[in-house]
């Protein structure tokens, strides 16, 4: 047994907060009645409807080609927190089966960015129209310190080419799903936010994950994100330094064994 000498985490010792573990066991399916009736019930989440009033534009998005990307389990290695972009543009080029989603027809997240530099891709703020599958322009010229003031001033994310804020009507869904409604958003929210990633290193490029100033993004994205909450920020764009790729460590299981699970 390892008995090594440790530097505390805090100086004040551990802090307990004892309305997260309250919020987190009301939340709690307890039964088998319980599970069965969170997947079978009739939870609808309305839809943005965008008006003419509130976009400028709306560019029709294309079918990508995934022919020439490399295999997932070798993206998967590459994946990891950029630390600082490079002011350099990317090219302009998602349904997810969850229990609360209805076989991914449905989906408590919408996507917000900000286009900072995207070749093809005006700069601006957008919102990805699920119902049109577009992208509907709100603001235009939109400086790219503004990103980074959203994601608490942080350089990073205003060199970042893009940053995306996923979003969600938590009243509402919390009104549909009740209090497991808020796991749900975090839940779903955090696997895009995984795809966004997976997704940034198949092109060849970084992408990095942030907090947030809540009301603040929500202002910035209004009249559209008025009843709206954001469960993650994520940047996208160029690496200001070469990354080394990661490695299937040795051990129990070789690597010809774990990539099948992984994939």
């Amino acid at each position: 047994m390892l008995n090594y000498e440790t530097l505390p985490l805090s100086e004040k010792g551990q802090v307990e907060y004892p309305m997260i573990w309250k919020i987190h066991e009301a939340s709690n399916l307890q039964s088998k009645d319980e599970v069965k009736k969170w997947i079978d019930a009739d939870k609808i989440i309305k839809q943005n409807s965008t008006t003419q009033a509130s976009i400028l534009d709306s560019i029709p998005l294309f079918p990508a080609n995934y022919s020439n990307d490399p295999p997932l389990s070798d993206i998967i290695l590459l994946r990891g927190s950029s630390r600082r972009f490079a002011r350099k543009p990317i090219s302009f080029t998602t349904a997810i089966p969850l229990d609360f989603t209805k076989g991914g027809k449905v989906s408590i997240t919408d996507a917000y960015f900000i286009a900072n530099d995207v070749e093809g891709l005006p700069r601006g703020s957008y919102y990805f129209n699920r119902n049109s599958e577009s992208l509907d322009l709100l603001k235009r010229d939109v400086h790219r310190d503004v990103s980074g003031y959203l994601c608490l001033w942080q350089s990073l994310f205003s060199d970042a080419s893009v940053v995306f804020f996923l979003m969600t009507p938590l009243e509402q869904v919390i009104a549909s799903y009740g209090n497991r409604g808020y796991r749900a958003a975090q839940f779903e929210a955090g696997i895009i936010a995984g795809k966004i990633y997976l997704a940034a290193y198949a092109q060849g490029i970084g992408a990095s994950g942030s907090t947030f100033f809540d009301d603040a993004v929500t202002e910035f994205f209004s009249p559209l994100a008025t009843d709206k909450s954001t469960m993650i920020a994520i940047g996208v764009g160029v690496p200001g330094y070469k990354s080394k790729s990661g490695k299937v460590l040795a051990g129990k299981w070789t690597r010809d064994q774990l990539l099948p699970r992984v994939g």
